[in-house]
């Protein structure tokens, strides 16, 4: 018997609340079991908080690793246009 079978839907909710984003540790627990994914996949919602409006904790962690990988892409290509602005203002003035 798995443990997430005779623990509580609160409990288990509580604990996913303290998965690290970051480490995909909330894709890797959704692998556990049938009933945890269930449970992760129901939609929640909280007051006051437009973002989170019929929202499961899953599409909650993929939509914040999709905006890490935007905000990601974002950061390289301004970096690579920052480099060529860079080395053509560098040669129109003469300086390599």
């Amino acid at each position: 018997m798995n443990i997430l079978e005779i623990l509580p839907e609160e409990l288990i909710i509580m604990i996913t609340t303290y998965l690290n984003f970051q480490k995909r540790e909330i894709f890797k627990g959704r692998l556990i079991n049938k009933a945890y994914k269930k449970l992760i996949d129901l939609p929640i919602s909280i007051y006051g908080y437009p973002d989170l409006n019929k929202m499961s904790f899953f599409a909650l962690s993929l939509e914040y690793h999709s905006y890490l990988e935007e905000k990601r892409l974002l950061h390289m290509e301004a970096n690579r246009n920052f480099n060529i602005f860079y080395k053509k203002m560098l040669l129109e003035y003469g300086w390599i």
